[in-house]
């Protein structure tokens, strides 16, 4: 009841972070039927009209007890794509959510790129990458 709970709560944070959009927004779920333990990688990445860049990542596995998340927000500078902020999280449970806002400067190229990982007695499991579309601001 408490995993449950737990999900229902983190589900209604996640539907509440992707329904606030006000600018560029780039959405996309990763699930594929080859994965071992990850049933749903959630990612979104969106940009207010007032600059403000927000990163949202969801992860839920089976038959793991740890999941871990590292989410980027990169900005193209120079000829190459460079971490502007990041942000991490990791739970000892099936599923894990990471997320944040961060102000970003007008004139540039921006992207999220996001890695999860799932463990089974702190032994690796498995893990995917996402990266959204590139976005200019």
């Amino acid at each position: 009841m408490k995993k449950y709970k737990r999900l229902v709560c983190l589900g209604l944070i996640l539907a509440f972070f992707s329904t606030t959009s006000y600018g560029l927004e780039v959405e996309a779920m990763d699930n594929q039927l080859n994965f071992v333990s990850i049933i749903t990688f959630e990612n979104t990445f969106q940009i207010s009209d007032s600059g403000q860049a927000s990163v949202t990542c969801f992860l839920f596995a089976r038959n793991v007890n740890k999941v871990k998340i590292i989410a980027d927000l990169q900005q193209y500078k120079d000829g190459e794509w460079k971490t502007i902020k990041s942000w991490s999280g990791s739970e000892d449970d099936t599923s894990c959510l990471v997320g944040g806002k961060w102000y970003i400067a007008s004139g540039n190229t921006y992207r999220m790129v996001s890695y999860g990982y799932t463990y089974k007695d702190d032994e690796f499991v498995e893990s995917t990458i996402y990266i959204s579309e590139s976005k200019e601001y």
